[in-house]
C-alpha cells in the first residue's frame, strides 16, 4: 500500500508539472510586450564611476620622517622626506605618488652617513 501511494504522488507530482509548463507556454503566447510610453523612452541610465579598489599605498621610511605624513597615499600627493641626525639622504628629498605603488622620482633612502662610519671604525 505504501509503495502505491508513493507512486500515485509521484504521478501526480509529474502531472502536475506538464499542467504548470502548458500553462506557463499559454501564457506567454497571449502576453504580448508591453509598449512604453514615451515617458519611459526618455528615461537613460546615468553611468557612476566607481572604485572597487582604490589606488593607495603606505609609505615607510627607515631612518627617517615624512613631511606631509599621511595614512595612505592617492595619486598626486608630494612627501618630502628628512633623514635623523647621523644619517645621510640618498635620492631626492621631494617626491611625487602618480599611482601603481610608484613615486617619482624613486623613493629615497637614509642611509648611515660616511662620516659617521668614519668615526665609528676610528680612521
Amino acid at each position: 500500500m505504501p509503495r502505491l501511494l508513493r507512486l500515485r504522488g509521484f504521478l501526480g507530482l509529474l502531472i502536475l508539472l506538464m499542467l504548470l509548463q502548458v500553462s506557463l507556454v499559454n501564457f506567454m503566447e497571449t502576453n504580448e510586450t508591453p509598449v512604453k510610453s514615451a515617458r519611459e523612452e526618455e528615461i537613460r541610465p546615468v553611468a557612476f564611476k566607481v572604485r572597487t579598489s582604490p589606488d593607495t599605498v603606505k609609505l615607510k621610511i627607515v631612518y627617517g620622517r615624512i613631511i606631509g605624513k599621511k595614512r595612505y597615499y592617492v595619486p598626486g600627493d608630494n612627501v618630502t622626506i628628512q633623514c635623523f641626525a647621523g644619517f645621510a639622504l640618498r635620492g631626492t628629498p621631494a617626491i611625487r605618488y602618480i599611482g601603481g605603488k610608484k613615486w617619482v622620482p624613486e623613493v629615497p633612502t637614509c642611509n648611515l652617513s660616511f662620516f659617521l662610519i668614519l668615526l665609528i671604525l676610528g680612521m
